[in-house]
């Protein structure tokens, strides 16, 4: 490059600059704002204080299974009731949230084989979630096909 091609580029830079009005003033301005906007995010999500996050796979039979329903439930009184929910993606993984202590999963999902839909449901149950943790990982729910409802 030969030196007026250099001269002429950094003419042009400086006036774009002076054009745009960004200086090293506004770029380090605009940086200091992008961040405190980063340090400030995981302070916007103050409902999941506490929470732990609960991973795992859906599994039938060895494989897989995707776009399984995993319901979290809870113990109220002498029933469990549903207090968080997720879906299976990506070779049967699945992420949910919950808040310590005893919980039960429960999964429903289906495949279809030989053009018959069969219903899969497994569970864990009595699964304790301690506090303190953020994270619980390699949960495994091993499905089996639903008594009576195959082929619907």
């Amino acid at each position: 490059m030969n030196m007026a091609g250099r001269v002429g580029s950094l003419e042009c830079r400086q006036s774009f600059i002076r054009s745009t009005g960004s200086g090293t003033g506004t770029v380090l301005g605009s940086c200091a704002i992008i961040v405190l906007l980063l340090f400030q995010l995981p302070a916007c999500d103050r409902g999941g204080a506490g929470q732990v996050v609960v991973t795992g796979k859906t599994v039938y039979a060895g494989m897989a299974i995707e776009e399984v329903r995993v319901l979290v439930l809870r113990s109220d009184g002498d029933r469990w009731k549903e207090s968080a929910s997720g879906r299976s993606g990506y070779h049967g993984s699945f992420i949910v949230k919950t808040n310590p202590g005893t919980i039960r999963l429960e999964a429903r999902g289906e495949i279809f084989k030989n053009n018959k839909k069969i219903p899969l449901a497994g569970q864990v149950t009595a699964l304790e979630v301690p506090s303190g943790i953020r994270r619980m990982d390699q949960i495994v729910i091993e499905l089996a096909p639903v008594p009576g409802e195959a082929g619907r």
